[in-house]
C-alpha cells in the first residue's frame, strides 16, 4: 500500500463490510442490538466483495476497488428488487439493502476519485 488517503479509505470500507459478519450471531429476536439482518448468500456475496475491496486498498489497485464498488451496486439492485418477494437470491432485508448501498457508494466513490501523484521534487 502506498499510503494514500484513498486507498487508507478502501481498506476501511473493506474491513468494515468484513465485520458484518458480526451480526450473523444473532438469534433473529430483534433485540435493541439486533439491527441487522445478514444471513446466507448475502454474508457471502458481502464478504468476498468487501474482501476485493480491501485487496485493492491494501494493493493500490484502483480498479479492484472499482470492481467492487460495481459489484456491491449490482448486489444493492438485486436486493432492491427482490425484497419482500420470493425468490430473494440474497437473502435479505431493507437492513441487507442499507449495507450493499453504503459499501457500493463508498467504495465506488473511491474507485471514481482521481488521483493526484505528488509533483517531482527538484533539488536546485
Amino acid at each position: 500500500m502506498n499510503g494514500g488517503r484513498l486507498d487508507r479509505a478502501a481498506v476501511a470500507l473493506g474491513a468494515g463490510g468484513l465485520l458484518t459478519f458480526v451480526f450473523t450471531f444473532s438469534d433473529g429476536a430483534y433485540r435493541p442490538y439486533d439491527f441487522l439482518q445478514i444471513q446466507g448468500v448475502g454474508l457471502i456475496v458481502i464478504l468476498a466483495l468487501s474482501a476485493v475491496g480491501l485487496l485493492g486498498g491494501l494493493l493500490g489497485k484502483r480498479l479492484l476497488v472499482f470492481v467492487s464498488g460495481v459489484a456491491f451496486a449490482a448486489a444493492t439492485i438485486i436486493q432492491l428488487v427482490q425484497a419482500g418477494r420470493s425468490p430473494n437470491w440474497l437473502e435479505g432485508d431493507g437492513s441487507t439493502l442499507s449495507v450493499l448501498l453504503a459499501l457500493a457508494a463508498g467504495l465506488l466513490a473511491v474507485g471514481l476519485a482521481p488521483r493526484q501523484t505528488p509533483p517531482d521534487r527538484k533539488e536546485p
